[in-house]
């Protein structure tokens, strides 16, 4: 396959040693069929074999024609084969300029390899890779292209990996790497250091390697086309902007409103069909590529269905009528800690607990994308607080199919009011209504999990929204209690999957309600 390449150059030749470098296996594996890696925009690592594609054939039985022009190998496209012959092979005089794949592999997120420990880095020394000694029939070479051209880079585990096979591509990279080399040493005026011997054999890697290197220019200008693209038309650097809406028709069918005794219902009230719709934004902002700032616009015109019900029962979901005119709906910063074991959500506006902590449910959770009733959801003690504070989450135990969280909360409603002229103890971040919340998440198994919560409230819906006026409130009509009761809850729900495309999930939950002026219990 390479009869050009005699063996008598491996000592006189540096940059000819890059072939019995990387192609150290030649005599066993050759170099693979030019297929293209890639199948689309999306780059691939072609650094690591491409397993499954055909890449290696057997030296011996497969004989691959010389190829001196870029129009000859049937995957090129004309109009990269016409750039291709035109400045390709230079002169010995005069080496073009190209740009090589390893810097491109450092800078543009295409390029870079998948896991932490494939990842190229570049070395100085051949005593850095641990597993090239010098008896190794090759030391000789590699260590001149690492010492002399600097063009050899190593894993990231401070390994070479010499005995393993390699595809035309891999080999269509390094080479291109050199030559870069070569061009700077030639624009540096160092060009003695490369000999004219070296000089035509790149020559002749070039010619034998020409679809492979046009192959990869070609991946390279389409990326540079990409990544102009994205970064002329990206929202912000630091900024993800993602929307959500719902749309929606809806009309309650109403036999009778309901009504608390002993008052009497409304027989067949009128109720008409309406269309309604709610959009969120979502502006996501990082500073350090873990924190997170997170800002949320909200329009909305889907009114509460239990005002011609008579019931919270019938509350949709997604409820919530501004006249279609944004606000900020919710502002909170996420901060991680322990190395990514905890985390701390500060609440600036709009905060919940059914956001910040595991509800079981994962189905019907969302209120755009799960259950369309405000109380199928999740357990209601999730709401019996919310809008300012913080919660704090840590993961006690994080292993693949057994976890154990801990998470505790503080929210309080009024939080940004000073004083209220009727009511002085319904203000503040610690006066007003406000609801302290712990909860354990545990996973014993892969399928199955299950959550204990308690949560400390004062003048609070006791159902938070989603229940009759006396669930509500059991103390309707006691003097001096409508707005200043105290309730401890507690919470058991569960999830379990049962199989991929099934899961069941449940709770239960129990509320102590106390007056505050003692004159009921």
């Amino acid at each position: 396959m390479f009869q050009f390449l005699p063996d008598s150059l491996v000592a006189s030749s540096a940059i000819l040693a890059i072939l019995l470098v990387a192609l150290s296996s030649l005599a066993e594996t050759a170099i693979g069929s030019a297929e293209p890696l890639l199948q689309g925009p999306t780059a691939t690592n072609f650094f690591e074999p491409q397993l499954g594609n055909s890449d290696t054939l057997d030296a011996a039985s497969e004989e691959i024609p010389q190829v001196t022009s870029a129009s000859q190998p049937s995957n090129i496209q004309p109009n990269t084969a016409t750039a291709l012959a035109e400045t390709a092979i230079p002169s010995v005089e005069s080496l073009e300029q190209v740009s090589t794949i390893a810097d491109l592999s450092r800078s543009q997120s295409g390029f870079t390899l998948d896991a932490a420990n494939n990842e190229m880095a570049q070395v100085t020394s051949v005593s850095q890779l641990s597993d090239v000694q010098p008896t190794d029939w090759a030391f000789q070479a590699l260590q001149s292209l690492v010492e002399r051209y600097g063009c050899i880079a190593g894993y990231l585990d401070s390994s070479y990996r010499g005995n393993r096979a390699l595809t035309r591509y891999e080999f269509a990279a390094g080479l291109n790497g050199c030559l870069e080399r070569i061009n700077e040493l030639i624009t540096t005026g160092t060009a003695a250091l490369a000999s004219e011997e070296d000089l035509v054999t790149l020559q002749k890697l070039q010619a034998e390697f020409v679809a492979e290197l046009a192959t990869l220019r070609g991946r390279v200008d389409t990326l540079e086309a990409q990544i102009a693209t994205l970064e002329a038309q990206q929202f912000s650097t630091t900024t993800k902007l993602t929307g959500e809406v719902v749309v929606s028709l809806a009309q309650a069918f109403i036999d009778r409103t309901a009504v608390s005794s002993p008052g009497v219902p409304t027989v067949e009230p009128e109720s008409n069909t309406i269309l309604t719709n709610r959009v969120w934004l979502y502006f996501d902002t990082s500073f350090s590529g873990r924190d997170r700032l997170r800002t949320r616009l909200q329009a909305r015109t889907t009114p509460n269905l239990g005002t011609a019900t008579g019931t919270n029962m019938t509350r949709l979901a997604y409820e919530g009528n501004n006249n279609n005119d944004f606000d900020i709906s919710r502002l909170e910063y996420l901060l991680p800690f322990a190395e990514g074991r905890g985390q701390v959500l500060f609440e600036a506006f709009g905060g919940e607990f059914n956001d910040n902590f595991d509800t079981f449910n994962p189905l019907l959770q969302s209120s755009g994308r799960g259950s369309i009733s405000r109380f199928g959801r999740f357990n209601p003690i999730y709401r019996l607080a919310g809008n300012t504070g913080l919660t704090l989450t840590y993961k006690l135990i994080d292993q693949e199919n057994t976890k154990l969280n801990f998470n505790i909360g503080y929210l309080a409603a009024n939080a940004n009011l000073p004083n209220d002229p009727n009511n002085f103890n319904n203000v503040g971040l610690f006066d007003g209504p406000f609801g302290a919340m712990a909860q354990i998440d545990i996973q014993p198994s892969k399928n199955f999990k299950f959550g204990l919560a308690y949560i400390h409230s004062q003048n609070i819906d006791l159902s938070g929204g989603t229940g009759s006026a006396f669930a509500s409130n059991p103390f309707i009509g006691v003097v001096g209690t409508d707005s200043n009761v105290t309730a401890d809850s507690f919470g058991l729900q569960a999830t379990l999957q049962a199989s991929p495309k099934f899961i069941m999930s449940g709770w239960v939950g129990y509320t102590l309600a106390d007056a505050v002026s003692g004159a009921s219990e």
